[in-house]
């Protein structure tokens, strides 16, 4: 997933500092990871992670949280309805919708589609604080990251291989390359904070990540907030970030790659959409064929889908990510011919 990327930007030279990272590990400490700064002085590359859905199937602690906040509604429906809005681009926007369908009767809402139409018109009521919806939903989000951190810290205790199992090998594997390479890497997820720390510590995330962005620094907007969080704490600790080359990770083409088109025209790079197979990549093609965002999206960025069951593994089982392989499991994503077969 480099090779493109670094063929466009590959100087010639590079220096190497050490950064500590923000992120606890497994045993509490927090280790140093080494940075490449290019001959312009920045760093060799940037690259911004998703969590759920792309490091990690997490939703063995989702559906049992979000189960609890709507106790007498069927928990099967309330997890699959949370689950089909988890990329909506913050939990604001994901809790309002829940209370909508759930309290307010809007079965509509069921369509992510039809609640993101609605949103357009009410984004800023959802997203910043100050008005009703928004402190409704930081209200559900509150008590959402209550609950599921108390799952969180259960699980590690009684079953912790459930952690171990529920990461996305590939895309670990892709991040492993990045850490090598010397590209820093962060997280951004639609997660309260509490919740995401613990996420991240049980996942071991502070071997590899220097920072982690939640929904709190997302107020006002989605993970387009978060980028520029975390660009500006990189700046802090003396890295000057690339806005050319930027590398934005995450199962979502709307809320996680097309959170980099919505910096501006100054910020370029890659998208990487993690889907799980085949049929999921199909349907993306077909929601891009449908939605004018999406076909924006990928007019302005260079973005790939990276379909994890197509990924070939060794012998140890350990992904194989090298150009070899790479036209098994990577798709450009293009504007033309979209609707056929993958």
């Amino acid at each position: 997933m480099t090779e493109s990327f670094e063929s466009r930007h590959r100087p010639e030279k590079f220096s190497t500092i050490t950064i500590q990272s923000e992120l606890g590990n497994l045993n509490g400490s927090q280790v140093e990871l080494s940075v490449k700064i290019a001959e312009d002085g920045k760093a060799r590359a940037m690259a911004f992670f998703d969590i759920d859905g792309t490091l990690a199937e997490l939703r063995f602690i989702h559906d049992r949280a979000i189960s609890q906040l709507y106790p007498n509604h069927d928990p099967q429906e309330v997890a699959e309805t949370f689950f089909n809005g988890y990329k909506l681009g913050n939990s604001y926007r994901e809790h309002w919708r829940m209370h909508g369908i759930f309290n307010e009767g809007r079965k509509d809402w069921q369509d992510p589609e039809i609640y993101l139409a609605w949103l357009k018109d009410h984004q800023q009521e959802v997203d910043a604080p100050g008005h009703q919806f928004h402190d409704l939903a930081a209200g559900y989000l509150k008590r959402y990251g209550e609950v599921a951190v108390k799952i969180v810290e259960e699980t590690a205790k009684t079953e912790p291989e459930k952690f171990k199992t529920a990461i996305n090998q590939p895309i670990f594997h892709l991040a492993e390359l990045y850490r090598r390479l010397g590209i820093p890497m962060v997280l951004m997820t639609a997660n309260e904070k509490n919740l995401a720390q613990a996420m991240a510590k049980q996942l071991n995330l502070g071997e590899m990540f220097l920072d982690l962005a939640t929904d709190e620094t997302m107020e006002g907007g989605g993970k387009e907030k978060a980028m520029n969080y975390l660009m500006n704490r990189l700046a802090q600790k003396g890295v000057p970030v690339p806005t050319d080359r930027l590398i934005v990770v995450g199962d979502s083409l709307r809320g996680d790659v097309g959170s980099l088109a919505k910096l501006g025209h100054e910020f370029s790079g890659q998208g990487i959409v993690v889907v799980p197979e085949t049929e999921s990549l199909a349907k993306l093609k077909k929601q891009i064929d449908g939605q004018d965002d999406l076909r924006q999206v990928i007019a302005d960025l260079d973005t790939q889908a990276l379909v994890i069951d197509q990924v070939p593994v060794n012998k140890q089982g350990r992904p194989m990510l090298s150009s070899l392989y790479r036209h098994r499991f990577l798709n450009k994503l293009s504007n033309e011919k979209l609707s056929g077969n993958p």
